[in-house]
């Protein structure tokens, strides 16, 4: 498995991470709970692709994709069952050991925790 790296912008300085960022994450995403998403590479982006859903983005849909050259990326959202979908401007801010990072648009930022799906579950996660 070759580690990849992302460009990110931190409070206007442009750096780079060597943090492979793919495989399964937990995120809080606000009023939907906690859900699962699984980060694969494609094409010189990375792809959040949803394991559990909610009625605005369903399992199976992307929810984030980050372009690895600039960090930057976009978030999909929709309204109720996954209508009028549409995609916002967001960014990979923070990575903190290659074990949680934070994707924000806009004044909302979602904070991700990586996870082993066979033996962890959501109690072994703290969400602040």
């Amino acid at each position: 498995r070759r580690v990849r790296g992302i460009y990110m912008e931190i409070f206007g300085i442009k750096c780079f991470t060597v943090h492979d960022l793919r495989g399964y994450w937990l995120a809080d995403y606000g009023e939907h709970g906690l859900e699962i998403v699984e980060i694969t590479e494609k094409n010189g982006w990375l792809l959040t692709t949803k394991i559990t859903g909610d009625p605005h983005v369903p399992a199976g849909e992307i929810s984030f994709k980050v372009e690895l050259e600039t960090g930057q990326g976009y978030i999909q959202i929709a309204e109720q069952n996954f209508t009028n979908n549409e995609w916002r401007i967001g960014a990979i801010v923070e990575v903190t050991n290659g074990n949680q990072f934070v994707f924000q648009w806009g004044d909302v930022r979602r904070i991700f925790k990586r996870v082993d799906v066979e033996t962890d579950g959501p109690s072994d996660y703290q969400f602040y």
